[in-house]
């Protein structure tokens, strides 16, 4: 009987810890997905929110400028997708700032701005994505929009790490109760 119980006691043994490693397995692999998710996907996203406002500054590029009513427009359309819009023009002039800090007049266009989500994080809460702007009638690049945009609407919270973090701590107990249960039947 003590050979079958070390026996039993090595079989169970070898099965917790092979799902202790596949759950680590898990975990690792869902850590490391997360860090290294495509941007397309995202920056799909987010041109999907500012799609209203690159319209209308690809129909009114010209008069946005000289018309304070176009102005008033574009500042309301930011502040309804809550985000922050630079509209500069090719040589880096600024033509049109929502944010409040409007003091900016001039941006370096090779440093200023970023095309895709991974270089584009300022702090932890903001990203600065630019888009560029092009005339409709003329389909050529006019200048470019530079959008501030919170992180909470860039990327979607996960919640499957948890339900994979307890997989493992289930399981083990779960074969201990199975376990405890064999022997007291025997």
């Amino acid at each position: 009987m003590s050979d079958w119980i070390r026996k039993w006691i090595k079989f169970v043994f070898a099965c917790l810890l092979i799902i202790f490693g596949c759950g680590i397995g898990f975990l690792w692999d869902n850590y490391n997905n997360e860090y290294k998710a495509d941007s397309r996907p995202v920056i799909n996203q987010v041109r999907i929110l500012v799609r209203d406002i690159m319209l209308y500054l690809e129909q009114y590029n010209q008069e946005i400028h000289i018309d304070t009513k176009l102005q008033d427009t574009l500042q309301v359309m930011a502040q309804d997708h809550q985000v922050s819009l630079i509209y500069v023009q090719l040589d880096g002039r600024v033509i049109f700032n929502s944010s409040p800090d409007s003091t900016v007049q001039q941006i370096d266009l090779k440093t200023a701005l970023h095309y895709d989500l991974f270089h584009a994080i300022v702090d932890s809460d903001t990203y600065y994505i630019a888009f560029p702007v092009v005339d409709e009638a003329t389909q050529t690049q006019v200048g470019n929009a530079k959008f501030a945009i919170p992180a909470s609407a860039v990327f979607i919270e996960k919640t499957h790490a948890k339900p994979l973090f307890l997989f493992p701590r289930l399981s083990l107990i779960n074969l201990f109760q199975q376990g405890l249960q064999r022997m007291c039947l025997k």
